[in-house]
């Protein structure tokens, strides 16, 4: 029970230190983040800051569909109708495939973000293994303080 309560804590917390966190990145970088799939690279870097990482994906993947919806031959309701400026530049099919290829990333993606979701420190950054070796070791303690 402890721990699902952790668990329902630590994604509270970590919501509210995203949106400190947004503010927190320039304009610049943002923009960035929309033209480069920067998030495959940040979640192989043991330093990276999770809440970065995370923002990075979601504005990668801001009004695209998700390579998913596109295999299977789905429309995804909050993505954007593309404009004729855009098809113009990149087609229908250039721009599907251009997304596809990020499919195995995404999942990938997704699956760290629900797996090092418990280990966030306060300042966005992740446990290292002993850390977290240490939070299991606690955890485990009590568990046997409580049977």
């Amino acid at each position: 029970m402890k721990s699902l309560a952790f668990f329902c804590f630590s994604i509270v917390c970590s919501s509210h230190i995203i949106f400190g966190q947004t503010n927190e990145i320039s304009n610049k970088r943002l923009r960035s983040f929309k033209a480069h799939p920067y998030w495959i690279d940040m979640m192989q870097d043991s330093s990276v800051n999770y809440l970065e990482a995370k923002i990075a994906f979601e504005t990668f993947w801001k009004n695209k569909p998700s390579p998913e919806s596109i295999i299977e031959g789905e429309t995804e309701e909050e993505s954007e109708e593309r404009n004729i400026f855009q098809r113009m530049v990149k087609s229908d099919k250039k721009y599907k495939s251009e997304i596809i290829q990020y499919a195995g990333a995404h999942k990938k993606f997704r699956y760290w973000l629900r797996e090092n979701l418990a280990y966030i420190k306060p300042n966005g950054l992740l446990m290292n293994t002993s850390e977290i070796k240490a939070l299991i070791q606690q955890e485990l303690n009590n568990r046997d303080i409580h049977h």
